[in-house]
């Protein structure tokens, strides 16, 4: 199927983390990686038309021949670089029927857009460490507006082996599990809509 190396890769991070808790967050950044990856692949499969091993073609607004007609079309924004997460998150509602949108559920669900978010934001932190990320992940991941004597920052590593609230797994386990969820949804949302 489609996710299969997103779901290789969620198969493979779970066994190294069984043997090293340490690698949780190096996990999910290299997990989110993958998934913008399968995101972009499914994206372009989509919308030039073609249909998913599930046999899901959404209906198009905005027909694209092909890869290459849809690509050049994204590079009229200028530059060679598309980043493909932003226009999946802001324009596949003009690309797509609404009804019929693959990654509509990924950002209308308050649970997979949770997940996506801080997926992402875990990732970027990971991956830059820089002042802004850090922040964001304090403000969305953490829920703490200010760092103070009430509330300490946690690393990424001790936040996603914690649990989540309500349930009696890690959030680690809890946000693979969702992601591959979300995999599976993109290749066939008929019985989500």
């Amino acid at each position: 199927m489609e996710n299969d190396e997103l779901t290789n890769s969620i198969e493979n991070w779970e066994d190294k983390i069984s043997h090293d808790k340490d690698l949780s967050a190096i996990a999910i950044m290299n997990i989110y990686t993958k998934m913008e990856k399968y995101f972009t692949k499914m994206f372009i499969m989509y919308a030039s038309g073609e249909k998913s091993s599930a046999g899901y073609v959404p209906r198009r607004r905005l027909c694209f021949e092909d890869e290459s007609h849809l690509i050049n079309f994204l590079k009229l924004q200028g530059g060679q670089f598309i980043d493909y997460m932003k226009i999946i998150e802001n324009f596949t509602k003009f690309i797509f029927v609404i009804n019929e949108d693959p990654f509509l559920l990924v950002f209308s669900d308050s649970k997979f857009y949770n997940v996506y978010k801080k997926s992402k934001i875990i990732r970027n932190y990971v991956a830059h460490e820089s002042a802004e990320s850090k922040n964001l992940y304090i403000k969305d991941c953490l829920c703490i507006k200010k760092l103070g004597e009430t509330s300490k920052f946690i690393e990424p590593n001790k936040y996603l082996l914690g649990k989540k609230k309500g349930i009696e797994i890690s959030r680690f386990t809890y946000f693979v599990n969702e992601i591959a969820q979300i995999s599976n949804v993109i290749i066939d949302p008929r019985k989500y809509f």
